[in-house]
């Protein structure tokens, strides 16, 4: 009893000091030297390879190549991976027409200074990210933890690194569950139809919302995806657009074993195996695509029935973005910071409900799994199932967002009016004088 009650205490008095202004101040200036001392490490060894890719993309179709048609030679020579060796150039260029199209005005500037400008949005999107999450869930604490979180991230670092996109996807996704808790669908659907156009992966979350019946926001969602295929689609060319379509199952590598120590989705840890069990890679590939399957039906289970959307959409899309996490043919490290979003979402539900604080161990410890991931996955090499310690970390969070739901369904939603709730009633009687002030949460 005494250590349960020690334990409380330290967890009280925590509790207390993440509610201090200067703390959160404090850890606002900390990640912005942090990211600022990154991005100039990056930029200064030349590391964004990956924003090299988009950016060269965009040059070959001002120069009027087919991007998806280039040989490996010609791709390295356009220009646009300056000071990296050849060898090192990754080849071929995976993303749709609309994205590289958009990439174009970076063209205007020189490739490291145009690397440089993205560096920078790269990390203005990841710690507005963690702020609005925790407005998304707000609670005395939240900011505290969100911008902890953020700063012990390493796919997160990851990103910035290799000059990925992960960071303005995630920001999109944050403001569409944003938008959402705040009852506003039609910015939720031009959030996640943007996402869409930074990455193909969000495409799943407009069917979610599909099937829980957000018609309007699946509709903006779906015009937002439209729109930039018809204004790009001159600027592409047809060309382009056919050649994509038609590349599409080779681009995104499911027809193969992606084994690669990065790779952290569960097609790179069952493909791994073949490593010291010799088969069939078409078998490999036949049990991975079981198990995708059996991800995508017990998210589908745990969602069901599609109804009180409001009560559970922000354990439900957390779910969904683990999910894809674990059943896309490959997850690099970098696109682990999505998981930002169902880290928001626990730990409102630890900081809000005393019986769930235990949750910490194990969202602490998959977040512990990640980052050694990250940090010492070459250290790791001679011991292959430790290559995938970001896939367990994946799973752990899986796992604690799927009891959470199994426990939400046995029971009615309570009436007690959320914080966020609250405020939003507010706002609205501020915009109209038929409303009605909310009930005091007794």
């Amino acid at each position: 009893m005494k250590v349960h009650a020690d334990q409380t205490s330290l967890i009280d008095r925590l509790s207390a000091l993440a509610q201090a202004p200067w703390l959160r101040w404090l850890l606002v200036a900390a990640l912005v030297m942090l990211y600022t001392s990154w991005i100039g490490y990056v930029i200064h060894y030349n590391k964004p390879v990956d924003f090299y890719v988009y950016y060269s993309a965009a040059l070959a179709s001002h120069q009027g190549h087919n991007v998806y048609e280039l040989d490996a030679e010609t791709w390295g020579n356009l220009g646009g991976f300056p000071g990296i060796p050849f060898n090192d150039i990754p080849y071929p260029y995976r993303y749709p027409p609309f994205f590289y199209v958009g990439m174009t005005p970076f063209t205007l500037l020189p490739p490291r200074v145009a690397a440089t400008v993205w560096a920078l949005a790269s990390g203005v999107a990841l710690i507005g990210s963690a702020w609005l999450l925790s407005r998304t869930f707000h609670t005395p604490q939240s900011e505290v933890v969100m911008l902890v979180l953020l700063g012990l991230s390493v796919p997160a670092l990851a990103t910035v690194h290799v000059g990925q996109v992960t960071a303005l996807v995630l920001l999109c996704l944050v403001l569409s569950l944003y938008a959402y808790k705040k009852n506003r669908p039609v910015w939720a659907g031009l959030a996640l139809g943007a996402a869409v156009l930074l990455k193909l992966i969000p495409i799943a979350l407009v069917a979610y919302m599909f099937w829980r019946r957000q018609f309007k926001a699946t509709l903006v969602a779906v015009l937002v995806v439209v729109a930039a295929i018809l204004i790009s689609l001159p600027l592409a060319g047809l060309d382009d657009y056919t050649s994509y379509t038609r590349l599409a199952g080779v681009l995104a590598r499911a027809d193969v074993l992606t084994t690669t120590p990065p790779n952290q989705s569960l097609g790179g840890f069952i493909g791994r195996f073949s490593w010291f069990l010799p088969g069939d890679s078409a078998l490999y590939l036949k049990v991975i695509r079981v198990l995708n399957l059996c991800f995508v039906i017990a998210t589908i289970l745990l969602c069901w029935p599609p109804g009180d959307f409001a009560h559970r959409v922000s354990l439900e899309f957390g779910l969904v973005v683990v999910t894809l996490q674990l059943i896309t043919p490959f997850a690099w490290l970098h696109q682990l910071i999505l998981l930002l979003i169902p880290l928001g979402v626990l730990a409102y539900k630890i900081l809000t409900e005393k019986r769930k604080r235990f949750l910490v161990l194990p969202v602490a410890v998959a977040c512990v799994l990640i980052d050694i991931q990250g940090l010492f996955w070459h250290q790791l090499m001679p011991y292959t199932l430790l290559l995938s310690l970001g896939t367990y970390g994946t799973l752990i969070l899986w796992g604690v967002l799927a009891w959470l739901l199994l426990r939400n369904s046995r029971g009615p939603p309570s009436l007690a009016p959320q914080p966020d709730q609250m405020r939003f009633n507010v706002d609205n009687l501020k915009g109209s004088a038929r409303e009605q002030a909310p009930p005091r949460a007794t």
